[in-house]
């Protein structure tokens, strides 16, 4: 049932009913305060509707997702729901776009991934975890690009890989590990390309020369530009 929360004692003075009562416009502001089943919604080119209706919907969802439309578009708070109850996503929308803090979770309700938004763009500290709960990821954005360092780990908790990005580009030192904590590679980035000294090794540490026979890199030496000039 959709329903506005003014005090019943009011409703007669500030309200009248409009459409079987489903939607009920003040008197004085002459706005709608209405409530709809997020089922009974429909969207139509990024924009809310309700069944049938050419206007853009505005006002309370409830349901399997939760939060406020204005004008067709999401704004306020915000929860979306797993097929079993349990909460999927939440965060807060501004004029349809990601704005604040974000959080994700697994459908075992452990937390699957936290970002803060800015206009629906990614700035700020980044998690993200596996379905065990362990980290997987963890670094920051900034106006949607990965910035700063950035780090991420083997689902079993042992270090994957490290490095350092600057406006999305990755630069400095980086390291990668086997799953079995053995180095797999260092070297440095310029502007996103390999330059200067690389070094790869083999899981049981013995290092290697030959090229990467999925053509990730030419092997161990000294990269300019993106390529191997040297041992």
């Amino acid at each position: 049932m959709k329903r506005c929360l003014v005090p019943v004692v009011l409703l007669s003075l500030f309200f009248s009913s409009f459409a079987s009562g489903e939607t009920l416009i003040c008197r004085v502001t002459g706005l709608t305060c209405s409530e709809i089943d997020f089922e009974d919604l429909i969207e139509r080119k990024g924009l809310f509707y309700e069944k049938l209706s050419e206007t853009p919907f505005t006002g309370k969802v409830t349901g399997k997702e939760r939060g406020s439309l204005k004008d067709g578009k999401w704004d306020g708070p915000y929860v979306g729901y797993h097929d079993d109850g349990g909460v999927k996503v939440e965060g807060t929308y501004s004029d349809g776009l990601y704005h604040g803090l974000w959080l994700w979770y697994f459908q075992n309700g452990k937390l699957e991934t936290k970002q803060n938004y800015k206009r629906d763009s990614r700035d700020g500290p980044h998690l993200n975890y596996y379905e065990n709960g362990q980290l997987r990821a963890k670094g920051s954005f900034k106006s949607d690009k990965y910035d700063g360092p950035f780090v991420w780990y083997y689902e079993d908790g042992q270090l994957w890989s490290q490095g350092n990005y600057k406006d999305g580009v990755r630069y400095g030192s980086w390291l990668k590990f086997h799953k079995n904590g053995q180095l797999q590679e260092k070297g440095n980035f310029k502007n996103g390309i390999k330059n200067g000294l690389w070094s790869f090794f083999l899981k049981d540490g013995t290092k290697r020369t030959a090229p990467c026979s999925r053509g990730f890199d030419e092997g161990s030496g000294t990269y300019k530009d993106g390529k191997k000039v040297s041992n």
